[in-house]
């Protein structure tokens, strides 16, 4: 008796620590069907300036029609896309023990991304809005007036937030997750506003274009960075690049200033000014 007692203990002991393991793995299984795709990337958004390589250095990479697990310690957002053969992308939102499986759907040129199981709810919700929301965002490079271009982003936002409240009222989402979208719908609408100001600098009071709006400083939201990006560098004042690299220093939070500071500096650097060196020669100093 006191044998099995042993036995069933150590199993539960096990057990429990199998359990507590795998709570920091996420797995994601790509159906057989997609292994006509040699590469499928699970990249982090590390903002527009750093997408085309940034899968290289701080990426997963794994071969459809496989399992592929990783550590995730915190939730996480990541892009997770293909071109290969195909394409297809979609921002999923990523919770420690999530165990899903996907399929990608053939449609026209692209594919449809779905995810079936833990948490799924969390990775359909980016293609699931793109296909309930047909209005499509107005665009900062064409002749369009300042305010009638902000209504047109507003009635985005607007449907966007309508969508997240259906969506999480049928769907089991997190808070975590509901604060993360929320915080990409606001973003996603100021960084189309300082897109407006970047490319019709003579067409707009930008402060007062800009008036009543804030990048809320969540760290998942894709957004985030982006607005951040043209606030701090694209459309940031020439005379001054340290007053620039010191509002990103105290205004932003950690986890975009690195990514930031190594924009700005590029940036300036590209310009060739000469009166920018001594300053980005002060700046690569203190970093």
């Amino acid at each position: 008796m006191k044998c099995k007692i042993l036995f069933y203990t150590l199993a539960l002991l096990l057990f429990a620590s199998c359990a507590r393991k795998n709570k920091n793995i996420a797995v994601i299984h790509s159906d057989v069907a997609d292994s006509v795709f040699k590469e499928i990337h699970l990249v982090p958004y590390k903002g527009m300036a750093n997408y085309l390589t940034q899968f290289y250095d701080e990426g997963f990479t794994f071969s459809g029609g496989t399992t592929f697990s990783w550590k995730v310690d915190t939730v996480e957002s990541r892009t997770f896309f293909s071109h290969n053969n195909g394409y297809f992308w979609t921002p999923i939102f990523i919770t420690p023990g999530d165990s899903v499986s996907v399929k990608l759907l053939k449609n026209g040129e692209q594919y449809d991304v779905i995810f079936e199981g833990e948490n799924a709810a969390h990775y359909n919700y980016e293609s699931k809005k793109r296909k309930a929301i047909q209005m499509e965002d107005p665009n900062p490079t064409q002749d369009i007036a300042p305010y009638e271009y902000k209504k047109q982003l507003l009635a985005c936002r607007i449907e966007e937030e309508k969508f997240l409240e259906k969506y999480k009222k049928e769907n089991k989402v997190s808070a975590e997750f509901v604060d993360y979208a929320s915080a990409e719908i606001n973003n996603k609408y100021v960084l189309g506003l300082y897109c407006y100001v970047y490319f019709n600098k003579c067409k707009v009071d930008a402060e007062k274009f800009l008036e009543g709006t804030e990048i809320v400083q969540n760290p998942l939201s894709h957004s985030a960075i982006d607005a951040f990006f043209y606030k701090y560098v694209m459309c940031a004042s020439n005379s001054d690049v340290s007053k620039n690299y010191n509002a990103i220093q105290t205004e932003v939070i950690p986890q975009f200033r690195s990514t930031l500071i190594a924009d700005l500096i590029i940036w300036f650097a590209k310009k060739g000014d000469v009166s920018y060196k001594s300053a980005l020669t002060e700046m690569m100093s203190q970093i």
